[in-house]
């Protein structure tokens, strides 16, 4: 059941839902996850939180993951050491789009590289390579 909250909330965000109400649903659902002990689940949506966050003016540097949500480079380190590639992609494919968002075409290319790198050699098909591409084509 939690890992459908954590799809909802996911493909909330990137069906343009309302970013407040979307950015409540990951911290409330995000508390049942974390009573459940589902950290597998929860570091997965904390990067979409974030940049929920970042796109709402809620961070100090908008194009990068750390604020309320994670710290980017502790959350990154911490996947790459555990080798969770997933988490890395999530992570690489969060970066490139906040920093298309907010004009820095150069650094989105550069995660976009980074996560099409992860993608052809790891990361099965979802929805989420998919966007993946759309962003890469992008930037």
């Amino acid at each position: 059941a939690l890992i459908c909250a954590q799809q909802y909330c996911i493909h909330s965000y990137q069906c343009g839902e309302e970013l407040s109400a979307v950015e409540k649903n990951m911290r409330e659902y995000g508390i049942q996850i974390k009573v459940y002990k589902q950290e597998v689940v929860w570091e997965k949506t904390l990067p979409f939180r974030q940049v929920a966050l970042n796109l709402m003016g809620k961070s100090v540097n908008p194009m990068e993951l750390t604020g309320e949500a994670m710290n980017q480079d502790l959350f990154l380190g911490n996947a790459l050491e555990k080798k969770n590639t997933t988490l890395v992609f999530v992570i690489y494919h969060n970066c490139s789009w906040i920093a298309y968002f907010f004009g820095n075409y150069e650094l989105s290319s550069h995660m976009a590289q980074k996560g099409q790198e992860i993608v052809e050699k790891s990361c099965s098909s979802s929805f989420l390579v998919a966007n993946h591409a759309f962003v890469d084509g992008l930037s």
